[in-house]
């Protein structure tokens, strides 16, 4: 067994140096000058925790751990990608349609669309490092605390699948987004009419390309599975990306007036809100 956090203290605190692992340090150094992040809310996966990494190859992957400290890395990377004369930039600035992933199947969500929202998480970013002579990706992993997760299951009796939905929603609150399953309580505007008088209360998504994919207060639209959660105490609906059948027809994102037409003969509205939206 291996700790991402025990490791990446080891190798921070080291005398062992190469080129990655002096990248890395000089990294973390430079977001802990400008934030109140340490090197107690990090740790470090991938072929540096493992040992095998090569130095003229190899990316640097970190795990960043809590709901707080999440803003608080992004705020800071933010910053840096604002700076012309940073060497720590976004990896999806310069992005565009034609570099990887290359298989792009999603049918409601373009590949153009996806690196527009990878750009905004900024959770993504590339150092151009001086002891490497290279630019090596540098990615932020959001894990829970250990105090941030609950255990759901022993109050759980049953998830049972209704069927599948297309609605409109606003988004409650993201804090909970970063992770995976990424979960976010929502309100729903607008969806079909069988569907409508449900306690439909959030969306839990394993999907990767959905993570911190909406925030607080966005009207997106999503479709996905409708399952109906009964717990020993209450029950209520909540809509789950997933993988299995229809993967490729899932999607979560922005609402955008262009879209009204896909809903428009399977929806209807449950809110005036969502009318002086359009």
């Amino acid at each position: 067994m291996r700790r991402p956090d025990e490791k990446l203290a080891v190798l921070f605190n080291s005398d062992r140096d190469d080129p990655l692992l002096r990248t890395m340090r000089r990294v973390l150094n430079e977001i802990f000058e400008i934030s109140k992040l340490r090197i107690s809310d990090f740790g470090v996966f991938g072929s540096i925790l493992h040992d095998f990494y090569n130095p003229q190859y190899s990316d640097i992957d970190l795990i960043i751990y809590g709901r707080r400290e999440v803003q608080e890395l992004v705020e800071t990377l933010s910053s840096f990608y604002k700076n012309k004369n940073s060497r720590l930039r976004n990896e999806f600035e310069t992005w565009d349609p034609s570099m990887p992933p290359f298989h792009w199947n999603f049918k409601n969500y373009s590949k153009a669309e996806y690196g527009w929202y990878q750009k905004r998480k900024k959770i993504y970013a590339v150092y151009n490092s001086p002891y490497l002579g290279r630019t090596v990706k540098v990615e932020f992993e959001p894990v829970r605390k250990w105090d941030e997760i609950i255990n759901e299951y022993t109050e759980l009796e049953e998830i049972r699948v209704v069927g599948w939905i297309k609605a409109v929603v606003r988004i409650i609150d993201d804090v909970d987004s970063y992770f995976m399953p990424s979960i976010y309580p929502i309100e729903v505007l607008e969806t079909s009419s069988e569907f409508l008088d449900k306690n439909i209360t959030r969306i839990v998504s394993y999907v990767e390309e959905f993570r911190m994919q909406l925030k607080k207060d966005e009207i997106g639209i999503v479709e996905g599975r409708l399952e109906k959660v009964v717990r020993k105490k209450d029950e209520f609906y909540q809509i789950t990306l997933t993988y299995g059948e229809n993967y490729f027809n899932q999607v979560l994102k922005l609402y955008d007036k262009k879209y009204s037409k896909i809903y428009a003969m399977s929806i209807k509205s449950r809110s005036r809100y969502f009318y002086s939206l359009v």
